[in-house]
């Protein structure tokens, strides 16, 4: 079946339909739902996109790729001018991406292949046209230079999404700041896996900081993309490079390991998949294997038990992150878990910003999370590790921190991932009034932000300040960006059922055909 707007539209229109019977159904608040009551649009937007990814899971990522990517019309009253960005901050981007990696360099493959693009990189300037500068030459550049600018790194887990499925937010956000709004092309995994979109936001940025201050500019980003601009941020601030006005955070996945309880809490507010994603194959994904490699893509080692001692299995040639104990079972993962890196990189400081040694000394930062989203736990973490860098330093750790981060953390109750997205909705304005409010402060008036605010919104009776949380309140360090037994465990399970229905479309691809030759 072909994955178009049509297909998309049968596939999601019974899920419409239950949902609006089941809400006026069940429509009475439980006590979990702390007395708040979603509007039906909001329930049928989470539903909805639930049943899309779901429906996306059964077509290759190329094609899901292709249809977030399909051309979207800016309305009258927008205006948007596609760019190119200069090869010499590719370069310069390149310079400081090598430098960050150090010793991380030779993990993904040296620094030559990621610099290899198909197209030149571009990003797209989106703005309300009675915002715009004026047509004088001189005034121009001039207005250019006052002129606030929202740097903002769609989502879509690295590997699907594009500034056009975004742009109906990006022209939001534009409006509500009266600002420009900077959206990057980057590349996408699995095609161009860590540290290409990296590479290309970081150069993105360089290049905005060749046209206005550092003080004009805000990094926004959801979901993958926030956690991008978390790791560009660290990439400043190391590199010596200048640091935005701030930064907003909308749901950022900051821990590609999966390592805290959230992600194993019942996901029925969210519409992330509870496995994480797979797909049918194709020549993008997944990976080959080599000959020797199981074809079920994980290896079994069983403990034995003499008496009352386990005895120790030699696994220290294995990396951590290939490994896990499930069920009293060590289990060797062989295939690729992530679409955007290798399992043995998901540990990486600029993979999963969760395990940078500290998040203090960046800009002010606004962390938005849905109280309700799987993803919850780790975003509450970092919001805390940046705000208080000695406190949630490694156990041990005797350096000199920099200063904290000054944060600003909204929890909205029982919310999904990416509020925003649902932009019709009554959260997702009160997302986007608490945005603009943080823009004006960051670009007007930075010293009277708070060093900490952790507000608890409830969509029924507004924010409640909440006092901060100790590292006792989280996992213990050495449990926090390791892969664990868990998640694994499910995605485990939904490959089986996944290698078995799509086991007759294995795609050959052209090197294995070489091989058998």
């Amino acid at each position: 079946m072909p994955f178009n707007t049509l297909t998309v539209a049968c596939s999601t229109a019974p899920t419409i339909i239950s949902t609006f019977f089941s809400y006026f159904c069940s429509c009475t608040p439980t006590p979990e739902d702390n007395g708040d009551t979603f509007e039906l649009s909001y329930e049928e937007g989470v539903a909805l996109i639930r049943r899309f990814l779901t429906h996306a899971s059964h077509h290759t990522v190329e094609e899901l790729q292709a249809f977030t990517a399909m051309y979207v019309p800016a309305p009258a009253w927008v205006r948007t001018e596609n760019v190119v960005v200069p090869e010499e901050y590719l370069q310069k981007s390149a310079e400081a991406v090598v430098n960050q990696l150090g010793e991380g360099l030779s993990k993904v493959g040296g620094d030559k292949w990621w610099r290899w693009r198909e197209r030149e990189l571009h990003g797209e300037w989106v703005w309300m046209r009675e915002r715009w500068w004026g047509t004088g030459e001189e005034k121009n550049e001039e207005e250019r230079k006052k002129t606030n600018t929202m740097l903002y790194i769609h989502g879509g887990a690295y590997f699907f999404g594009s500034v056009d499925e975004h742009r109906y937010q990006l022209q939001r956000h534009a409006r509500k700041l009266g600002a420009r709004v900077f959206a990057p092309r980057y590349r996408l995994a699995p095609q161009f896996p860590f540290p290409c979109a990296i590479y290309d936001v970081l150069a993105c940025y360089l290049y905005l900081l060749s046209l206005q201050p550092a003080s004009t500019i805000i990094i926004a980003g959801d979901s993958a993309g926030a956690g991008m601009a978390l790791s560009i941020l660290c990439i400043l601030r190391d590199q010596g490079l200048p640091l935005p006005a701030g930064a907003v955070l909308i749901s950022p996945w900051v821990d590609l390991c999966h390592s805290f309880p959230s992600v194993m809490d019942d996901n029925s507010r969210d519409y992330i998949p509870a496995h994480g994603f797979l797909h049918r194959p194709s020549e993008a994904w997944p990976p080959s294997k080599p000959r020797s490699t199981p074809i079920k893509g994980f290896i079994t080692t069983t403990t034995t038990v003499q008496g009352d001692a386990e005895e120790n299995i030699p696994l220290q040639n294995l990396s951590p992150c290939e490994r896990v104990e499930i069920d009293g079972v060590v289990v060797e993962i062989q295939d690729q878990i992530q679409l955007y890196t290798t399992n043995d990189m998901l540990t990486h400081p600029l993979v999963s910003p969760v395990n940078q040694p500290t998040l203090g000394g960046l800009c002010p930062m606004l962390v938005l999370t849905g109280g309700g989203e799987v993803l919850r736990d780790e975003q509450i973490y970092i919001a805390h590790k940046a705000a208080f860098p000695s406190l949630f330093a490694k156990p041990g750790d005797t350096t000199n921190h920099p200063n904290g981060t000054k944060v600003w953390l909204q929890v909205f109750s029982n919310a999904c991932h990416v509020l925003p997205t649902l932009a019709w909705t009554k959260p997702a304005k009160m997302v986007g009034e608490t945005i603009s409010t943080f823009a004006k402060q960051v670009w007007t008036a930075p010293n009277t932000l708070e060093n900490f605010r952790y507000e608890y919104v409830s969509i029924s009776t507004g924010p409640e300040m909440r006092p901060p949380l100790s590292p006792a309140d989280f996992l213990p360090y050495e449990r926090i960006g390791v892969i664990t037994a868990e998640p694994v465990k499910r995605w485990i399970e939904a490959k089986r059922h996944w290698d078995v229905k799509y086991a007759g479309k294995k795609v050959v691809r052209r090197d294995e055909e070489e091989e058998e030759e």
